[in-house]
């Protein structure tokens, strides 16, 4: 990861006089890339997966319980 941070801010940069917008759009930028050890998915893409598959897991037990209290 350091590598790709380095891509944007290279060693010995004074790291207070990055805007926060600047940091938005580096993170932005290595968020949507894709990586190879994610099977060219972009880092962003697996973390919606996962949090979609959480919400669909809580909202199944919800249902269940709420089945079961009827």
């Amino acid at each position: 990861m350091n590598g790709l941070v380095r891509q944007f801010l290279p060693k010995g940069t004074d790291l207070s006089s990055i805007t926060p917008q600047k940091l938005a759009y580096i993170e932005a930028m290595l968020n949507d890339r894709p990586r190879k050890i994610l099977d060219f998915r972009t880092p962003r893409e697996v973390y919606t997966e996962i949090v979609q598959a959480k919400l669909a897991e809580r909202q199944a037990v919800t249902a269940k319980t709420v089945a079961l209290q009827t």
